[in-house]
């Protein structure tokens, strides 16, 4: 099978801005299930038991991730399980991840030829909430966000969402992309963000994004990352996507 023109990917907004060509995704936004003919008992089964709820993400992420993949010649009716630590079951030659919020709910997928790993997170504009900040960020990242505005409570306000929860969006991002890779959790403190005030304040930019120790058994990756970000009034949007040149040594 020939690769897709890039042009002909499609890209839902505001994914469109985020991601590289050679990555499709979907989105879907009902607050309910998506049709019967497009779901599948095979994909079902692994949330009978759950609440309506999460049987709707479940489905509605599995439905928008086969979408993704189909344009790249998969099956769209094919199922996809669950696989370790419940990310989702791929083929080898593809990458998937799926993200949802609410009645939001997004997948990207690409071939694994060209992208070693995809992670995306959509979350909802809000602070993040009491009490997690220190389990979220690392000491640096606490530093500079104190430094932001350490006694001036009009310049928080002046930034379009909460540099916390875009820190803690991040790293989601981050773990899915990279999770491929060492296929074991790791915590959001074994990895840090540098983000910059101007981008911070434009509400859309890049970041860089370490690993601080290494994950598992394997050998410490010294590599720096990049992720992108995207503040609108509703929800933050974030994506980490690791081509496989980032990895020639």
């Amino acid at each position: 099978m020939t690769d897709l023109p890039n042009d002909s990917i499609p890209q839902a907004k505001p994914w469109s801005l985020l991601l590289p060509p050679g990555i499709a995704s979907v989105v879907n936004q009902s607050n309910t299930l998506i049709t019967a003919h497009s779901r599948l008992d095979e994909e079902e089964r692994f949330v009978k038991q759950a609440v309506a709820k999460r049987r709707n993400e479940f489905i509605t992420g599995r439905y928008c991730l086969r979408s993704a993949l189909a344009a790249f010649g998969r099956p769209l009716e094919k199922p996809i399980s669950v696989g370790h630590c419940r990310a989702p079951a791929l083929e080898p030659e593809y990458v998937g991840t799926i993200s949802h919020c609410d009645s939001y709910v997004v997948a990207a997928a690409g071939r694994a030829k060209q992208y070693r790993g995809i992670g995306i997170d959509v979350e909802k504009n809000t602070p993040l909430e009491p009490g997690l900040e220190r389990l979220i960020c690392t000491p640096n990242e606490i530093a500079y966000l104190n430094a932001l505005s350490p006694h001036d409570p009009t310049q928080q306000h002046a930034l379009p969402g909460d540099p916390k929860k875009l820190i803690f969006s991040i790293k989601e991002s981050f773990y899915k992309a990279y999770f491929k890779q060492v296929g074991c959790y790791f915590d959001f403190q074994d990895a840090e963000v540098e983000l910059s005030h101007e981008a911070l304040s434009s509400g859309t930019g890049a970041c860089q994004i370490r690993l601080l120790h290494a994950i598992g058994n394997k050998p410490f990756d010294p590599r720096t990352y990049s992720g992108y970000f995207l503040v609108r009034p509703r929800f933050l949007y974030t994506a980490v996507v690791i081509s496989t040149l980032h990895l020639v040594e």
